[in-house]
């Protein structure tokens, strides 16, 4: 662990000096190719980083997401004066805080998405709907933490339940636990820097579709971020080609591709086992059932709506199972929760040694 621990510092050392040095360079070159250039050592250095020096699920497979897979795209994006790194007036711990955190400040007031799901010639998809203050209280993630640590608990009696039902269970545990990781970074951001952030994740057990789970509910950094990079470009150049209506189906599509093929890159990190693409083709699928949604919805036009309780216990039934049998499938092959176990204990026995 204490190994572990060092490379842990070493890697976010090489990170902080290498956003500084793409806040100095961006006030000295404009944005464009150029920029993009010089960005490019810096990109390729944070793809490797979380590779080479970092095993661990925790922080290995955080430091991957945060800045092998968020950081990288924030600073490509940055090179063309997009995305949350664009605005001239940040500060530099700030700007630090944006490229390497999953967080993303809140404007006040937050921004009040439309509601329908149209995509007629002047519609398009609704951003994230943001229905709180920022992030949850530490009161309301200690009570969080608490109902994880008492689920984990729940596998002493794995060997008495269905498998199918221990397979639920770990779901539920790998979800809470990332929750969890990404509202550690965000409290300690609020906090250090005195500024509100977005809400993360807004409730996902509620979502009633697969465009709300995925637009509005779960991990709403990196919807935004994917947003940004992806979704929007690709939009914008394909629009005047294919049309609106077909412009959006290749965005949204692009969009999960990509997701999809991140997440493969982080599961290598965490296993380093031979990607089997499920990941990716975890999200191809999600990303047609999406549109499927779509064209169904507009058809219908609103004459026929389930109830908010069926919809919503068909589409978490949907994601979980489509998770179970594609995603989970590889997570159990690389002992993902005796991993987390074994991490658990190393990090006990750390905080022990320090202790004492």
């Amino acid at each position: 662990m204490e190994g572990e621990i060092n490379n842990l510092i070493m890697v976010w050392a090489l990170v902080y000096v290498s956003v500084c040095y793409c806040y100095g360079v961006a006030r000295i070159i404009p944005k464009g190719r150029t920029r993009l250039i010089t960005f490019l050592p810096v990109v390729s250095l944070f793809l490797f980083l979380p590779l080479n020096y970092l095993h661990s699920i925790h922080l290995g497979g955080g430091t991957c997401v945060f800045i092998s897979w968020l950081g990288n795209f924030k600073l490509l994006m940055f090179a063309f004066d997009v995305g949350p790194l664009a605005d001239q007036s940040l500060p530099l711990p700030h700007f630090v805080a944006l490229a390497c955190l999953p967080i993303k400040y809140q404007k006040n007031p937050p921004p009040q998405p439309p509601s329908n799901l149209k995509v007629g010639p002047n519609k398009d998809i609704p951003y994230p709907e943001i229905s709180r203050s920022g992030i949850d209280s530490p009161l309301v993630y200690a009570f969080k933490g608490l109902a994880l640590a008492l689920w984990v608990r729940g596998y002493d009696y794995s060997n008495y339940l269905y498998p199918k039902v221990v397979r639920f269970q770990i779901i539920i545990h790998l979800c809470g636990t990332v929750e969890f990781l990404f509202a550690i970074f965000a409290t300690l951001a609020q906090v250090l820097l005195r500024t509100k952030v977005e809400p993360q994740f807004n409730d996902p057990h509620l979502s009633t579709s697969l465009h709300n789970f995925w637009g509005s509910r779960w991990n709403l950094m990196v919807s935004d971020t994917l947003r940004s990079s992806i979704y929007r470009p690709i939009r914008n150049h394909f629009r005047p080609i294919l049309g609106h209506e077909w412009s959006l189906f290749l965005a949204l599509m692009g969009s999960f591709l990509v997701s999809g093929l991140m997440h493969d890159l982080v599961l290598y990190q965490t296993g380093r086992m031979r990607p089997k693409w499920r990941c990716t083709l975890f999200f191809v699928i999600h990303g047609l059932c999406l549109i499927v949604e779509i064209v169904t919805k507009n058809k219908l036009s609103g004459k026929f709506r389930l109830p908010s309780v069926i919809s919503g216990l068909v589409t978490l039934a949907f994601v979980a199972v489509t998770f179970s049998r594609l995603i989970l499938t590889e997570l159990l092959q690389i002992r993902v929760v005796q991993r987390l176990f074994e991490e658990y204990a190393a990090v006990g026995t750390f905080m022990r040694e320090i202790i004492h």
